[in-house]
């Protein structure tokens, strides 16, 4: 477990590291400053989850790089307000439903084909079918 001093000691180690990778992923000096910032401060509070003490700068980074997906998620749903574009900007329109479907007209129903007819083997088929063939009475 680290104590006050060596958190301080290792955090002012990996500064750079946490500098470079804030203003890669965010980009804006004020965001980058505040990401690292809000990492350092939760890592400090988590300070227990960390299993093992060689990994804090690689622990503190990926704590710095949630955060700052967290600001960009936050700066995504925001939108720069310009008054002068808000005055030039039409109204809103009322959105149109949609056209009614229109269905195609029912097809007639198709009617199964009738299975094909078997033909009862008779002595008289078997003569037209097979005329050297003679159907003769069983003697047995």
């Amino acid at each position: 477990m680290m104590d006050q001093q060596e958190f301080t000691a290792a955090v002012l180690a990996a500064e750079p590291t946490l500098y470079r990778v804030a203003k890669a992923m965010v980009g804006n000096e004020e965001d980058c400053a505040d990401a690292a910032q809000q990492a350092i401060l939760r890592a400090w509070e988590r300070l227990d989850t960390l299993r093992q003490p060689q990994y804090f700068r690689t622990w503190l980074t990926r704590i710095l790089i949630n955060e700052c997906k967290g600001i960009l998620r936050q700066r995504g749903r925001q939108a720069p307000y310009d008054q002068a574009a808000a005055r030039a900007a039409p109204p809103p329109r009322r959105r149109q439903p949609p056209p009614p479907r229109r269905r195609a007209p029912p097809q007639p129903r198709r009617r199964r084909p009738s299975p094909p007819r078997r033909r009862r083997i008779t002595a008289t088929s078997t003569q037209r079918w097979a005329p050297w063939r003679r159907s003769t009475a069983c003697r047995w």
